[in-house]
């Protein structure tokens, strides 16, 4: 399909924001040592996340190289026939790690299964842990080809934990709080890192089928690294929904679900779906940092005024987490 032979319906659309109004948040900064370039990027983050609740994470420091073989192993693997693909199915033994096919994900209660494939990969546990019964830890399956899958995903999700964590520490000294605010709620956090690939959309596009529907993440930070297609849109402040970029050699951060509620509504989950009409097929990966399964989400004492106290009630993460990822088998 060639691009532009895709119509959507009107709430479909978005504009086209450039880069200069939308928050860039240098890593770099915000992992080096205290000065004026630190405080400055944590201001700017702390902003962006009050605010807007999405902004770009650029000076990342995640290699080149690692992206480049990242990317290279999730198009590989996606390009084989579904037979083999399907040998790694996820919800095999009750869990949600491996392969998840076209309109398995749900996002929008009220539209179809989502045009967008994927590969679950979560948080490694041994088998004779107390936890391992949860869905979304591990172990992992894998599938035999291509090679060097398993370790190219590793290798990708090594990086993005101590980025997750110092974005963290970062939003925590913008409230006011101790750097390690949000420790306690991360023992042994709920990680995916989920590869995707949507293939390119034609006809009249509703919000019935989207690559991904209308929704806000689940937990607390998610990273989302996008190839040049495009497609991700976020619902800005203002109720208009923006065009998010692909930015090089940056990620798309937002807040999630729970991160607004430990903060008592001070930072904001944000809403974001993807539309592929490019006529490309298009990846992108996001990967969710969020708390321990048996962590209990609630304003921070600090952050927790008599508004923010009525509003957000405890959250156990665990049937939270599974309540709200919502899947077909």
């Amino acid at each position: 399909m060639a691009a532009g032979t895709a119509k959507r319906d009107p709430d479909l659309k978005a504009a086209l924001v450039p880069f200069e109004a939308l928050p860039v948040i240098d890593a770099g900064a915000l992992r080096g040592p205290g000065g004026p370039a630190r405080d400055a990027a944590v201001e700017a983050l702390t902003r962006a996340a009050r605010q807007i609740g999405f902004f770009y994470i650029g000076n990342h420091g995640v290699p080149q190289a690692r992206i480049d073989a990242f990317f290279e192993a999730m198009r590989t693997f996606f390009a084989l026939p579904d037979t083999e693909k399907r040998r790694t199915a996820f919800a095999r033994q009750g869990k949600r790690m491996g392969y998840m096919a076209f309109g398995q994900q749900r996002t929008d209660d009220d539209a179809e299964g989502d045009l967008v494939e994927g590969y679950e990969i979560g948080l490694d546990i041994p088998a004779d842990d107390p936890d391992a019964d949860f869905p979304f830890y591990g172990p992992t399956p894998w599938p035999d080809a291509p090679a060097g899958f398993r370790e190219a995903m590793l290798a990708y999700m090594a990086e993005m934990r101590p980025l997750g964590e110092a974005v963290l520490r970062a939003l925590a000294e913008g409230l006011g709080l101790d750097s390690e605010a949000f420790a306690p709620f991360l023992d042994k956090p709920i990680l995916l890192l989920s590869p995707r690939h949507y293939p390119p959309q034609d006809g009249h596009i509703t919000r019935k089928r989207l690559g991904v529907g209308a929704h806000t993440d689940y937990g607390f930070l998610t990273f989302v690294l996008q190839d040049e297609v495009g497609g991700l849109q976020v619902l800005g402040a203002d109720g208009a929904w923006i065009e998010a970029t692909p930015l090089d050699g940056s990620f798309v951060c937002n807040i999630g679900e729970l991160l607004e509620n430990a903060t008592g509504g001070a930072l904001r989950a944000t809403t974001h779906r993807v539309i592929n009409d490019s006529g490309r097929e298009r990846y992108s990966c996001p990967f969710f940092f969020n708390p321990s399964r048996h962590a209990y989400v609630a304003p921070l004492t600090a952050l927790a005024g008599p508004e923010s106290a009525e509003r957000y009630s405890p959250v156990r993460v665990g049937p939270h987490y599974e309540a709200r990822m919502r899947y077909e088998y």
